[in-house]
């Protein structure tokens, strides 16, 4: 199911609100259409990309290399992206840090995390920081008292928050938004002969 859908009825609408000018240029539909939906869809991943960094403790930067996008064109107006299916996300990447965790009055070392923007860093007991088996640098917690086995520790996927129907309705009424403008923005220029 998409996060965001622009329908055939959106489109219909937009084009009458910009006019018999539009329908007289040729193809004027079709390259109006498509260079709003690409304008569209790069706007709903940088909300998207806002959406998860106002929630989850991580950079933008992060966020945006887990979404794909496919652009539109003349002959196919479809557009849409993809949101990379993590289940779950290493709790390094919720900033990390090994410490040294005041526990019964003797020092041990273990390692905070803070996975909600809002919240307050969180002490992981036992907790270590080392390399992985890919050379990524992970969380890990023995799970007993011998040296081994050890597994490494995950907080919340980034997908997981648009199971959220508020949230889904905010990107679709922005999404929604977003195309009316761009539509309407495409068109004039159009009429106007400065895109082609």
């Amino acid at each position: 199911m998409p996060l965001v859908n622009i329908d055939s009825a959106q489109i219909e609408q937009a084009v009458k609100k910009a006019g018999r000018a539009l329908q007289l240029v040729p193809q004027g539909i079709e390259k109006v259409t498509s260079h709003a939906m690409n304008r569209t869809i790069t706007g709903i991943r940088t909300d998207i990309v806002k959406t998860v960094c106002g929630i989850y403790n991580v950079p933008q930067w992060r966020v945006r290399n887990h979404i794909s996008i496919f652009k539109s064109n003349r002959k196919d107006l479809r557009a849409h992206l993809r949101l990379e299916d993590s289940k779950n996300v290493s709790l390094m990447r919720y900033g990390g840090r090994s410490v040294a965790i005041n526990r019964k009055m003797s020092k041990r070392k273990g390692a905070t995390v803070q996975v909600h923007k809002t919240g307050t860093r969180k002490p992981i007991h036992g907790a270590f920081i080392a390399k992985g088996r890919n050379h990524a640098t992970l969380i890990f917690k023995r799970d007993g008292k011998e040296r081994n086995p050890i597994h490494a520790l995950y907080g919340p996927g980034y997908p997981n928050l648009f199971k959220d129907d508020d949230i889904r309705g905010d990107l679709q009424r922005k999404a929604e938004e977003r195309f009316e403008k761009n539509f309407s923005h495409h068109a004039q220029a159009l009429i106007n002969g400065i895109i082609g």
